[in-house]
C-alpha cells in the first residue's frame, strides 16, 4: 500500500524542507510514502537542488495561476496516486511516530475499508478546553461526520483515494486563508452519505508550525487584516447556509458568526456587526456579551483579543478549565 502526502506551498521554499525531513523520518510498516507538492504559482519557488536528496519520492506540480490554499489542496488530492491520501501544511512538521500510530488505529477497525476518511489531531488542538474531543477515548472514539466540524482545533485527515472525489473549486471560501480545512473537507462530505461514520482519534500526527502567520486566530494579524477576515467569514457563513451545513454543524456555524462579528468590529463597521447580532442565531447570553464588546473602539477590542489569547494559552489555565469541565 502507498500513502501520498499532499503539501501546498506558496513562497516558503525553505520552511517546507523541515516538514519533508519529518515525513521521511517516519517509520511506516508495509506502507510506502511519497509527497506531492502543489506550488501555488510562487514567485519564490522551491530550489530543485533542495529536493534532490528525496529522489523520486517528492514531486512538484506548479499551478499556472495562484488559486488559493484550498483549491490547491483539492487539485493535489485529485492528482495523488496513493491508496491513501493525506494533506499537510508546509509549516507543520510531523510528530515522531505519528503516522504509524494513525495507521495502527485505522487498521484496528474491522471495517476500515468502508470509510473514505479518518481524522486525527494536530498538537495545537490537544489541550483546548471545553470541546467534545477533549474527553474522547484516545484509541476508539468515533464521531459522526455531520458533527465533527463543529469541534474546535485542527484536524489531520487521511483519505482512501478511491472513495473520495475532490473537485476543483473557485468559490471565495476555498481561497480563504484561515478556513483551510473547510473547502477540502466539504468536498467529501457533500458527495457521501453524512450518516456514515468518520472515525476520529485523539492521536497527534503533526505539530503546529511557527510560520503560520496568516491564521484567523493570530491576534497580531486580526486588526491588520480584519477586512479580509470579515469577508472570508461572511463567504463561509453564506456557503454554510446555502448548502444546509448550518443545520448539520450548528456549533461550527455559530463560531463563524461570532468571528464575523469580531472582525467587523475590528474593521470599525459597528453597524454591520450589530446587524449580524440581530439577524443570526446566537444565544441571548452570547449576544449580550458581544453587544457590550461593541462599545469599545477597534484598538481596544484588539488589545482585549490579544490578552484573551495569551491568558487561555497558559498551560495551567488549560488544565484548570479541563478539571472544572470534567467535574461539571
Amino acid at each position: 500500500m502507498t500513502l501520498t502526502i499532499v503539501i501546498t506551498n506558496y513562497n516558503r521554499p525553505k520552511i517546507i524542507l523541515s516538514v519533508l525531513d519529518s515525513i521521511f523520518e517516519q517509520s511506516l510498516r508495509d506502507i510506502a510514502i511519497d509527497v506531492l507538492i502543489i506550488d501555488d504559482c510562487s514567485s519564490d519557488p522551491i530550489d530543485p537542488k533542495d529536493l534532490e536528496k528525496y529522489g523520486d519520492k517528492v514531486k512538484v506540480h506548479r499551478l499556472e495561476q495562484n488559486s488559493g490554499v484550498n483549491a490547491a489542496r483539492n487539485i493535489g488530492c485529485k492528482l495523488a496516486t496513493g491508496d491513501f491520501v493525506m494533506r499537510a501544511d508546509d509549516d507543520d512538521p510531523f510528530v515522531e511516530g505519528g503516522l504509524q500510530r494513525a495507521f495502527d488505529a485505522i487498521f484496528s477497525l474491522e471495517n476500515w475499508q468502508k470509510h473514505n476518511a479518518f481524522g486525527f489531531m494536530n498538537t495545537n488542538a490537544m489541550h483546548i478546553p471545553f470541546d467534545d474531543f477533549f474527553f474522547w477515548d484516545e484509541e476508539t472514539f468515533i464521531k459522526y461526520r455531520e458533527d465533527y466540524m463543529s469541534l474546535g482545533g485542527d484536524f489531520v485527515y487521511i483519505y482512501q483515494r478511491k472513495l473520495c472525489d475532490f473537485n476543483y473549486e473557485t468559490s471565495e471560501i476555498t481561497k480563504a486563508i484561515g478556513a483551510e480545512s473547510y473547502g477540502v473537507i466539504r468536498n467529501f462530505v457533500k458527495y457521501y452519505d453524512p450518516s456514515n461514520a468518520c472515525p476520529m482519534w485523539k492521536i497527534a500526527v503533526t505539530k503546529l508550525g511557527e510560520a503560520a502567520t496568516n491564521r484567523l486566530t493570530n491576534p497580531d494579524n486580526a486588526l491588520l487584516k480584519a477586512k479580509d477576515f470579515a469577508r472570508w467569514q461572511q463567504a463561509e457563513i453564506e456557503e454554510l447556509e446555502e448548502t444546509g451545513f448550518d443545520r448539520k454543524m450548528p456549533k461550527y456555524y455559530r463560531r463563524r458568526i461570532k468571528g464575523l462579528f469580531i472582525y467587523l468590529l475590528l474593521d470599525n463597521r459597528r453597524r454591520e456587526a450589530l446587524n449580524v447580532l440581530r439577524k443570526k442565531p446566537l444565544g441571548i447570553v452570547v449576544k449580550s456579551f458581544l453587544f457590550l464588546l461593541a462599545i469599545f473602539p477597534p484598538k481596544v477590542i484588539h488589545w482585549l483579543l490579544k490578552r484573551y489569547r495569551e491568558f487561555v494559552a497558559l498551560p495551567f489555565v488549560k488544565r484548570l478549565l479541563v478539571a472544572i469541565a470534567a467535574r461539571a
